[in-house]
């Protein structure tokens, strides 16, 4: 079966719009998930989840010292390395 629209006169079958807090969605400073990151305390972590946008976005960091925390965006002081 064709995509929904696809076939009909004057429409145009167009992929879903990334949705925040998805695995593909770009946090603050252009992070997004499985970035490498450093932080001025925690140390070095991974990104494992962003939710929202802007800077009161939530960004989940699992640290390799300290374990998972939930920083808000633009509190974090987070460095891609």
């Amino acid at each position: 079966m064709p995509p929904h629209g696809a076939g009909r006169p004057g429409t145009v079958a167009r992929p879903a719009a990334a949705t925040p807090g998805r695995a593909d969605a770009v946090g603050a400073g252009g992070l997004r998930r499985g970035t490498r990151v450093q932080h001025p305390t925690l140390g070095q972590g991974v990104v494992m989840d962003i939710e929202g946008s802007g800077p009161t976005g939530r960004i989940t960091v699992y640290f390799e010292r300290f374990g998972k925390r939930k920083l808000v965006a633009q509190f974090a002081k987070l460095e891609p390395t």
